[in-house]
């Protein structure tokens, strides 16, 4: 009888597991969807540029996030982020800053007041390991005027027609480590044929088997590889060959690239 009473206790314990790990399971993609949805629903279209984008949790949720915001001038803002950690953890501080920029994005005004005020709502409101890195740029489709602040994020890149590379660097801080915090915006100018490319550390550092890590310059190289082809392809190639250089070891972080090529 003892044994018996054992064996169904146990049983019971595991059935009662198994419904929580189910229900964790179906708010995980809950989450993920809502996730999802917090994302552009499509590429912006102009006749001057092509865009693609990709991105990749290595979990069910993420803190990598992307956004195209057209902003009261008619430009095309184009963000990228990274919070630190995975997981729900950052999943979080990303959907809150994607409801600021969405807001503010589209107010107006000072680029570098904006990214400044980010930076002390998530100072003040954010644990100080749940940092953010994020590029933010503002296109003008009919000049090509770039204007951008890297806010210590990867630096994105661009290629050039006559094949030089392009690093975007200028900015300040990365988000929500340090109060007071200051910003400068620069500008550059994307050509005809020139290749923008921003992305997450997820592919950079992505590494292979052997412990070697991919780094900036496969990246450009990759690029380059494909510089003839669409957007789309660029990206689409760009991500396989991560992938295949990485093989087991892909899904150790959260992965998003954003192209952009001048016609």
């Amino acid at each position: 009888l003892a044994n018996q009473v054992v064996v169904a206790i146990n049983n019971a314990q595991l059935y009662a597991q198994s419904l929580e790990k189910q229900r964790l399971e179906e708010e995980l993609a809950m989450a993920r969807q809502i996730q999802i949805n917090l994302l552009p629903s499509r590429m912006p279209e102009h006749e001057n540029y092509e865009f693609a984008a990709f991105i990749h949790p290595s979990r069910q949720v993420g803190g990598d996030y992307y956004d195209f915001i057209t902003t009261v001038a008619g430009q095309t803002s184009i963000v990228i982020a990274d919070v630190a950690g995975k997981g729900v953890g950052a999943a979080l501080p990303m959907a809150r800053l994607q409801a600021i920029l969405q807001s503010e994005g589209r107010r107006g005004g000072s680029m570098e007041t904006m990214i400044a005020g980010i930076n002390e709502f998530l100072f003040q409101s954010t644990s100080s390991d749940k940092f953010i890195t994020m590029f933010y740029g503002e296109l003008d489709c009919e000049n090509g005027d770039l204007c951008f602040c890297n806010a210590g994020h990867n630096y994105p890149f661009i290629l050039k027609g006559n094949s030089d590379v392009v690093l975007l660097k200028d900015g300040g801080l990365l988000l929500g480590a340090i109060a007071g915090a200051s910003y400068q915006k620069a500008r550059v100018q994307l050509a005809s044929g020139d290749i923008l490319v921003v992305y997450t550390d997820g592919l950079s550092e992505a590494f292979s088997e052997a412990g070697e890590e991919f780094g900036e310059e496969r990246l450009v190289r990759t690029v380059c590889e494909a510089r003839n082809q669409s957007a789309q392809f660029i990206c689409g190639h760009l991500i396989k060959t991560v992938k295949q250089f990485a093989s087991e070891t892909i899904e150790s972080d959260d992965m998003t690239l954003i192209v952009v090529k001048a016609k």
